[in-house]
């Protein structure tokens, strides 16, 4: 112990030696990293952080993604309790109710991650968290179209906040080769927050005939309040980034950022860098991430909107029936996040299995598309979730993959403005005029995945390319790239660190 304070005293020498200027240049993780450059970590160290990680950090987050998503979704489950009769909505009108979400979630996308990365991040994320949840109780007061589409459009730009938000805490807590299974998994919680949902939802549209108000409104306020409460919590809960966090110890911090140097990255940097925002739209891999981002999500914005109202209209089931018959989409999609983390996690090869499962979510799709019998567009219906592996895949590519911090946020809001588009597009393929078969829309969404398997298997190539690439020159040369010292913690991107390499 008296040896680690010795490194500490001089580590912190070195940093009063920096001047102001530099320190602004490198990680926030960088004061840490030279206390604790010479420490090793060992099976038992290593398994007791990750421990202590997936107890306090997991089950905060896990909540939140759930709650996230069935705010999300709380459109479509009051697409079958009633909303369109209630506000009169006629025509398209209810397919601007997630349109106008998406619009809102894509103008707001950049200005939130700058947001994210400037100002204190857990602080800001928080606020995001409860002002969407105040924003879906205010759904339950509108009266008019003109009401409950401005409602979206507020709930979408809060709501753009926690995917990045949790793209950038997956690369604070977690090393590389973890990410693709700890996304898996907190995605995964989309499909509890659907089951959830859609629980709540069934059981206000049973009782509605003893509710003083309509059962769509009652949902929104549910709902509401619940992420108003847990965003609270995660104000108070979460610390602001590892070098803070209240359950670990002073050398249980410094360990910890010696597990996370194979990610080459760090906790982050508040320095907003041009230099690095120029190199993402350089980099093809963010061009990949926002083709697949638009492709991908035509078919989710589509069935985002109106997944009960195909099990209730196109499939034939009645309303209570409709909500009931998705309830098995979230359990299919949580069991998804489960299995692929698992296997990715062992075999790392993260593309690989993401692109097995745009192929898996392509044959659903197909038989939803292109079969006439019930059953055979039910099973199709319900191999549809594992796509959400396909945005797992992107994402952890992101947090891995993407190095500079401002290169990272910058990636992660293309993508996301690229997911926006997509959700934007979907709900419009869906028009009232192709009711109750809705052909058209399911036709295009076949054709999106076909597209979105191949891009993303055009990921796995580039990656191993440029892999192959460095490894060729270090061969040629072994002094052809000399890292300088915490090259991980200088805020160094993926162009500028040639130690660096892709995940696939």
């Amino acid at each position: 112990m008296s040896e680690l304070y010795r490194e500490k005293s001089q580590a912190e020498e070195e940093i009063h030696s920096l001047s102001n200027s530099n320190k602004s240049e490198v990680d926030d993780a960088f004061d840490i990293a030279l206390q604790a450059r010479e420490l090793e970590i060992t099976d038992e160290i290593e398994k007791r952080i990750s421990s202590k990680i997936n107890w306090y950090i997991q089950p905060i987050i896990f909540t939140i993604y759930a709650l996230q998503y069935m705010d999300k979704v709380t459109n479509g489950f009051a697409g079958v309790m009633g909303i369109q009769k209630d506000l009169g909505l006629v025509g398209d009108q209810f397919a601007w109710l997630g349109t106008g979400f998406y619009l809102a979630y894509l103008i707001a996308e950049f200005p939130i991650a700058q947001a994210l990365q400037r100002l204190p991040f857990v602080k800001t994320l928080s606020f995001c968290i409860i002002v969407w949840g105040i924003t879906l109780c205010a759904h339950a007061g509108a009266h008019n179209s003109a009401q409950i589409i401005t409602a979206r459009v507020f709930l979408g730009i809060f709501e753009s906040s926690i995917t990045p938000g949790f793209v950038i805490l997956s690369s604070q807590w977690y090393k590389k080769s973890q990410q693709f299974a700890f996304t898996a998994l907190w995605f995964s919680c989309n499909g509890a927050g659907g089951i959830l949902g859609g629980l709540i939802a069934y059981g206000l549209l049973h009782h509605a005939d003893s509710l003083v108000i309509e059962s769509w409104r009652v949902l929104f306020l549910v709902t509401g309040l619940l992420t108003v409460l847990f965003g609270i919590v995660f104000y108070f809960y979460v610390p602001e980034n590892p070098s803070k966090a209240w359950f670990l110890t002073e050398e249980e911090k410094l360990y910890h950022v010696q597990r996370i140097r194979e990610n080459q990255q760090g906790f982050g940097n508040k320095k907003f860098k041009w230099y690095q925002v120029k190199e993402a739209f350089t980099d093809i891999r963010t061009w990949i991430y926002i083709f697949w981002g638009l492709v991908a999500q035509i078919p989710n914005g589509g069935l985002g909107s109106f997944s009960s109202i195909l099990l209730n209209q196109t499939l034939g089931y009645s309303k209570e029936q409709a909500l009931l018959m998705g309830l098995p989409s979230g359990a299919i999609q949580i069991a998804s996040g489960i299995i692929t983390g698992y296997i990715a996690n062992k075999t790392q090869k993260r593309i690989l299995v993401g692109t097995g499962c745009c192929a898996i979510t392509f044959i659903g799709m197909c038989l939803l598309a292109f079969t006439s019998h019930p059953k055979s567009q039910l099973g199709g219906y319900y191999i549809i979730p594992f796509f959400a592996i396909g945005i797992v895949t992107i994402l952890s590519s992101i947090a891995s993959d993407a190095a500079g911090h401002t290169k990272k946020v910058t990636v992660s809001a293309a993508f996301l403005v690229a997911y926006c588009i997509g959700n934007v597009i979907g709900p419009q393929t869906f028009k009232a005029s192709d009711a109750p078969g809705y052909t058209p829309a399911r036709v295009t969404m076949a054709v999106c995945l076909a597209i979105a398997t191949v891009t993303m298997f055009s990921l796995l190539l580039v990656n191993i390319h440029e892999n192959r690439k460095r490894d060729r020159k270090f061969a040629e040369d072994p002094n052809y790239y000399i890292a300088p010292e915490n090259a991980e913690f200088l805020d160094l991107t993926d162009f500028e660190n040639k130690n660096f390499r892709y995940s696939y």
